[in-house]
């Protein structure tokens, strides 16, 4: 029996020695299959037809040095939706024919925060918008993209929260400022004050000067609970944020169509050189949903309107989660144009390609969304533009 029990331990060492070594190869040839982020990006510009060989060789080079201990990550988790960020604002970048540098710069910002674990779709509008001002880094885009994040989890509107981001980009705010002020917007969200006066009172406030972030928070929600008590709104002084006020009293009306010239031109009219597989791949994935509200597109007058509400628009900056003349972003931009004609679109890019219809490109007409995905065939819509001419390839859009 004895025997019998040593022969039994020593075949069950021997089969866990080869079960070890099963293993062992498994995770060998599964570890070998991962991609790392430098091997993913050079991939991706290989395979992006918009880029020449030696921009590739400046893109990757400029990464490289910028990416430092970061670019040989494995990519898993958090760092592929970081990789597709980058990627992202690399495409951004092209449209509009920014330094290579300074889009390699805010590229791998970008990655950086979201592979700490900041959310990939709010750093990914924020780095869009860092283009915007110099000095910008993995650090800020992390503070703010996480500033969004609390606001929205502890009931502040995300519009606002945008909003909150804009001036601290704008205003070039430290780390210090944005948190505190990002603090007493959650407090009045949980005390159930109405947010947008609420906003809008801080905002003004502190934007006129005078007062810290901490001593104005006290002095707005001690306002606020006065005005609970009586049942009586504080006076809210004007403010003019990034987003269009929802509030009755502080609406302000809707902006009018200009005339469409004869010949527009502008330099948000863009041109960009065909990627046949990128757009096969978008228009074989394209959803099957309800379809947009119909527009006809035949009618004369209405592509009139919508010329003419594009073309109100031109000139405007890029910001992320803009809705007014003061700066929008790409969807926010589609959003309002149709929003002029009575066209009812979703906020985000990403919404409004699943509420439309596929078509091929040869089918595409004047007044059509044309939406664009990530370097390397992602398949991940990251840009949206409104057809102007589509014999010619042009569309018009809110650029980075």
């Amino acid at each position: 029996m004895l025997f019998h029990r040593k022969t039994s331990l020593h075949y069950l060492l021997i089969l866990s020695i080869i079960f070890s070594a099963v293993i062992f190869t498994c995770s060998s040839l599964y570890a070998a299959k991962q991609q790392l982020l430098i091997e993913r990006i050079e991939e991706a510009l290989e395979r992006d037809q918009g880029f020449t060989p030696a921009q590739r060789v400046d893109y990757l080079s400029a990464f490289r040095q910028e990416l430092a201990g970061y670019s040989g990550d494995i990519l898993r988790g958090e760092r592929i939706e970081g990789s597709e960020v980058l990627l992202s604002v690399v495409t951004e970048g092209s449209f509009n024919n920014a330094d290579i540098k300074r889009t390699v710069a805010i590229a791998s910002a970008a990655y950086i925060a979201v592979s700490r674990g900041s959310d990939a779709d709010v750093v990914e509008g924020i780095a869009l918008y860092g283009f915007r001002k110099k000095n910008v880094g993995a650090n800020e885009i992390e503070t703010w993209a996480n500033g969004y994040r609390d606001c929205v989890k502890f009931g502040v509107p995300d519009y606002l929260a945008e909003d909150l981001v804009f001036n601290a980009v704008e205003n070039g705010w430290d780390a210090n400022t944005f948190n505190s002020l990002k603090w007493v917007l959650v407090d009045a969200a949980k005390a159930g004050y109405p947010m947008e006066e609420f906003h809008s009172y801080v905002m003004a406030s502190f934007l006129k000067g005078g007062k810290r972030p901490g001593a104005l928070g006290a002095k707005a929600m001690a306002l606020f609970k006065d005005a609970a008590i009586k049942g009586k709104m504080p006076q809210i002084p004007q403010y003019k944020g990034s987003f269009i006020p929802r509030a009755k009293d502080l609406q302000e009306p809707a902006p009018k169509a200009e005339p469409a010239p004869d010949k527009p031109t502008t330099p948000e009219i863009s041109e960009k050189p065909e990627t046949p597989k990128k757009q096969k791949q978008l228009l074989k994935s394209a959803p099957k949903s309800e379809p947009a509200p119909e527009v006809k597109k035949s009618s004369k007058g209405l592509l009139a309107k919508l010329e003419g509400a594009w073309n109100s628009f031109l000139g405007v900056p890029y910001v992320w989660g803009g809705e007014t003349k003061r700066g929008m972003d790409c969807s926010g931009f589609v959003q309002s144009v149709y929003r002029q004609v009575g066209v009812t679109l979703p906020r985000v890019s990403r919404e409004q390609w699943k509420v439309g219809v596929g078509i091929k490109k040869d089918g595409l007409k004047k007044g059509d969304l044309v939406f664009f995905g990530t370097i390397g065939g992602g398949g991940r819509i990251s840009h949206v533009g409104i057809v102007t001419d589509p014999l010619n390839s042009r569309f018009v859009h809110a650029s980075s």
